[in-house]
This record gives structure tokens, sequence and C-alpha cells, in this order.
């Protein structure tokens, strides 16, 4: 038996400020699993450009 942990995603501050102009990328390592935007994308890099609450959902063997 393995006993192995459950991964964590560190998305930085809860609350970030960007300027007009400005883009916020975000990058989960894709290893950790299924990633899901809440737009639907499910890409492993996922740029910010406009005010709005952001969300990502992962899934995978520890966790769905």
């Amino acid at each position: 038996i393995t006993d192995l942990e459950v991964p964590e995603i560190d998305l930085g501050p809860d609350e970030v400020v960007i300027c007009d102009g400005e883009i916020l990328e975000i990058e989960i390592d894709p290893d950790l699993g299924d990633i899901v935007w809440q737009d639907g994308s499910s890409q492993p890099n996922y740029e910010i450009t406009t005010p709005g609450v952001y969300t990502v959902f992962v899934t995978n063997i520890f966790y769905d």
C-alpha cells in the first residue's frame, strides 16, 4: 500500500488588481489532473484581462 497525499493548487492571492491592458496569467500543473475553468476551457494556462470571479476545477484520482 502506498500512502499518497492530495495535491494542492496555489493560484496566488485571492484578490489581484490589474490595470487596463495588463494580463494576469495563471498556470496550473497539467499533471495534477483534468482542468476545467469557469468558461469551460481546459488549458492549464488562463489569461485574465477583465474584472470578475474566476474558478477552476481540477479532478484526479484523489478528488472528483
